[in-house]
């Protein structure tokens, strides 16, 4: 089972989506926590997904080269 939360940290408000798992091991239940994004519509509570940082690499094309 999952869902979603909604955090209030200081003036702004993230995201959480939260996962129930059984942890065999222990013999308990666990919630795994992962962030969204942060709430940018505060009305209908509608989020934006956080940014993946994709490194840029330099192509350098300095024609035909024998």
């Amino acid at each position: 089972m999952s869902f979603v939360r909604i955090k209030k940290l200081g003036n702004k408000k993230n995201t959480y989506k939260i996962t129930a798992i059984w942890d065999k091991i222990k013999r308990k239940h666990r919630q795994t926590v992962k962030y969204l994004g942060s709430v940018y519509d505060k009305k209908d509570n509608i989020y934006v997904k956080k940014n993946l940082k994709i490194k840029k690499h330099l192509i350098f094309d300095y024609g035909d080269t024998y």
